[in-house]
């Protein structure tokens, strides 16, 4: 990146008085280099974004396509390392250009991201020392950089030897065990947005590690873009200033707009603009000034009138294309949909300008809404039918209906007018178009009861506009065949069992505060056989006094507190989509026995299918982690002579320094290996819950778990522990005062233990 000078400097120098260049003298140096290397407020994105800069400037000067290879961190293998496959460098090099601080070949052009030349130090804001390990002229060359007693910056190099790898630099950092998460989401954020041709190869992550984001809203040209984000309405975050392949935050509190743009209004839009997180505006580079951290930019008065002009662009611009979005729109219903989707993309702050704007046909469009009065509820009814997926259900799936008083324009809906007197099956009226359209995913039954509702929801000035929806997009009730249920169930008979009384389980939270009993239950007005038309599998408890009982003994006697309970099922809950959560129903004791059994499951049973279900639906995951599941689940039995010795396999230092200096064929050294196998190949939230759910099948099932999981055996692991604990007594006594962190080298300690073995191993 070229660094622009100030011009414009004019100073008088007198020829009469003596002048000298101000420098550094060598001594002072290593006060000068410590404030360049801990000049970063955050060290580890200074880490991921210096060295993955570095490689990509060096792909770059050396015109190759393969992508940058970047090792993300694990709790047993903490390094966090970035390879590129440019040139690599000489030792000459090294212990030339790359030792100095300051010194860079890429302020010549803008083809670069770096240019500041202290950079390639950021690892050691965050460390002492970290490796380089050059590919260069045939050979393999490892480097150790690092900050001395004295406070100097040395490099040393380790080791050299023939390779016939491809050229290039691996830079490695070693990570705390507490950073390991940290490196990895800070690496998924900074390369959100590159594109696929620059984007870097992960090791050790999964294909979908930077997912792709959903963009709402961009420009013509590419200049800009705005994606989805759950933060429109929050000014505590930045915009971004994206130049080459990195993102700046953009901080408006380091602008003063008003001193560019006169027009208040237009101040207040162009900051607020400034401060949306889901606004990302591209930069040529060298266009805006930076900081020699790299971190954030150098708000000169340059850089401001620039951002400012490009705001000022991108303002005019959103609002055309807001404008455009609807003015496509095919009737009024589309209109709404493009208005919801243009206010959602854009900050709170520009909504004003869009008052008044938007039109269809000259109707105002002022919102995503039909909505309904409330003087009107009891003769407009709005019924919103939507689809969960339940797979024991018919078709796959539940049919859940909730009454409304908006009907919310979005994709995927369908609006349905009931032009007959009864309600009575629109669920399987619903259920039918669900079938048919398998992208649908919301139903509106629209019912007028008299004329007057018919009148308001038809009327153009006045009332609900449907008038004004295209007629295609309607469907009546009349015209809609009820959807056929499986056969030989009592729901599907028609007999239905009206008296029974039902209450909800609370799991949404209506009543906030659960002080009593009944606090958790809302009574369910809908008849029972409503419930039972869809076909789908009911889960329930029997209830006394509110308190859960054992539905074939005799008292009240509670078998669950609530309150346990309660977290249960949301827990069970947590582990379904979105859009598939479950409703528990409390039922009278005495009511239970005139359920329908073939549609009503207890909750006992519905949770142990779901579980067994849950584990299918997992089972790559179980077997990959099958010794992670055993290891985060093993109870006091399993791991008795483990426990002793524990805090030596725990620590890295410790295994790392055993498998390097014993024997690979020693029993130790595979015990460490076997050990490395508990680590989780995925999300260890993932894996826990999965250890969580294969204890309660366990518990319930064990025969179901032999018959279907291959789970390992931690009590195999356990005896080849005491098989070391027996043969080598001492290392009890060393865990007991081991930490994670050990150094094996102070006072030969892992020496010691080495020889300590072998010993043993002699004397055996």
């Amino acid at each position: 990146m070229i660094i622009t000078q100030e011009k414009n400097k004019q100073v008088v120098e007198s020829h009469d008085f003596d002048s000298v260049n101000c420098t550094i003298d060598a001594e002072d140096m290593r006060y000068v280099a410590s404030l360049l290397r801990n000049n970063y407020s955050n060290p580890i994105l200074a880490v991921v974004r210096e060295i993955s800069a570095n490689a990509l400037d060096a792909n770059a000067e050396a015109n190759v396509t393969r992508p940058i290879e970047i090792k993300l961190p694990t709790k047993m293998n903490p390094t966090f390392s970035v390879r590129d496959f440019g040139g690599g460098l000489s030792q000459e090099d090294v212990f030339g250009l790359y030792s100095k601080y300051g010194k860079s070949t890429k302020r010549t052009s803008n083809n670069y991201i770096g240019a500041f030349g202290i950079g390639k130090f950021a690892p050691l804001s965050y460390g002492s020392n970290f490796t380089c390990v050059s590919y260069h002229g045939g050979k393999k060359v490892s480097y150790n950089i690092f900050v001395n007693e004295d406070d100097d910056t040395k490099i040393l190099k380790l080791h050299e030897e023939d390779s016939n790898d491809p050229t290039g630099l691996s830079i490695e950092v070693a990570v705390s065990d507490q950073d390991v998460d940290e490196f990895r989401e800070i690496t998924k954020n900074f390369f959100a947005f590159f594109n696929e041709s620059e984007m870097p190869k992960f090791i050790g992550v999964d294909n979908d590690f930077i997912k792709s984001q959903e963009i709402l809203m961009e420009s013509k040209d590419d200049s800009w873009f705005i994606v989805k984000s759950d933060n429109h309405y929050s000014n505590h975050y930045y915009a971004h200033a994206m130049m080459g392949r990195v993102a700046y935050p953009l901080n408006p509190s380091n602008i003063n707009f008003s001193s560019f743009v006169s027009d208040s209004n237009v101040v207040k839009q162009i900051s607020s603009l400034a401060s949306q997180n889901n606004l990302y505006i591209r930069f040529d580079i060298g266009q805006l000034k930076l900081h020699h951290s790299r971190e954030t930019l150098e708000y000169n008065k340059a850089t401001q009138k620039e951002i400012v002009k490009v705001l000022l662009k991108l303002r005019a611009e959103i609002i055309e294309i807001a404008k455009e979005k609807l003015g496509d729109s095919q009737d009024l219903w589309e209109a709404k949909v493009q208005y919801a989707r243009v206010m959602n993309a854009i900050p709170y702050e520009l909504r004003s300008l869009f008052d008044n704007a938007f039109e269809h046909n000259d109707i105002a469009v002022t919102s995503s809404r039909f909505q309904r009065p409330y003087q009107y509820q009891d003769e407009l009814i709005i019924t919103r039918y939507e689809k969960n997926e339940d797979k024991d259900a018919s078709d796959g799936y539940r049919c859940a209906s909730t009454k409304d008083g908006n009907i919310y324009a979005q994709p995927n809906v369908q609006l349905v007018i009931q032009d007959i007197a009864s309600s009575h099956g629109n669920a399987l009226r619903a259920r039918t178009l669900f079938n048919a359209d398998q992208d649908l995913k919301t139903i509106y039954i629209i019912h007028a009861v008299n004329e007057r509702s018919e009148n308001y929801l038809y009327d153009v000035v006045d009332g609900m506009q449907f008038n004004a929806i295209s007629k295609d997009r309607l469907k009546y009730t009349s015209s809609i065949e009820k959807a056929k249920l499986q056969s030989g169930t009592k729901a599907s008979k028609g007999e239905t069992r009206a008296s029974v009384p039902l209450f909800e389980l609370d799991i949404v939270g209506k009543n906030t505060r659960h002080y009593r009993l009944s606090d958790y239950w809302l009574n369910v007005a809908e008849d029972i056989s409503d419930l039972e038309s869809n076909n789908s599998t009911l889960i329930y408890v029997p209830i006394s006094n509110y308190k859960i009982v054992d539905e074939h003994e005799t008292g009240q006697q509670s078998v669950v507190e609530l309150d346990v309970f309660f977290k249960d099922v949301r827990s069970v809950n947590s582990l379904h989509g979105k859009d598939d959560k479950i409703k528990v129903y409390g039922v009278r004791k005495k009511d239970c026995s005139k359920l329908d059994k073939t549609i009503w499951k207890t909750w006992e049973s519905y949770k142990l299918n779901f579980c067994k279900s849950y584990v299918k639906s997992n089972k790559k995951l179980l077997e990959k982690n099958s010794k992670v599941v055993a290891f985060e689940n093993r109870t006091d039995e399993d791991d008795v002579n483990f426990r002793s010795i524990d805090m030596l396999f725990a620590s890295d230092s410790f295994r790392t320094f055993f498998m390097n200096n014993l024997d690979k064929n020693h029993f130790i050294t595979e015990l460490m290996q076997e050990y490395s196998d508990f680590d989780a190949k995925g999300n260890l939230t993932d894996v826990r819950t999965l250890g969580r759910v294969m204890q309660y099948i366990n518990k319930h099932d064990e025969e179901w778990v032999e018959k279907n999981v291959n789970l390992f055996d931690f009590k195999l692991f356990d005896e080849k522990c005491h098989k070391v604990i027996t043969k080598y007594p001492l290392l009890v006594n060393i865990a007991n005062q081991t930490y994670h962190y050990v150094d094996m080298k102070k006072d030969n300690y892992g020496k010691n233990l080495v020889d300590y073995i072998c010993m043993c191993d002699l004397c055996a």
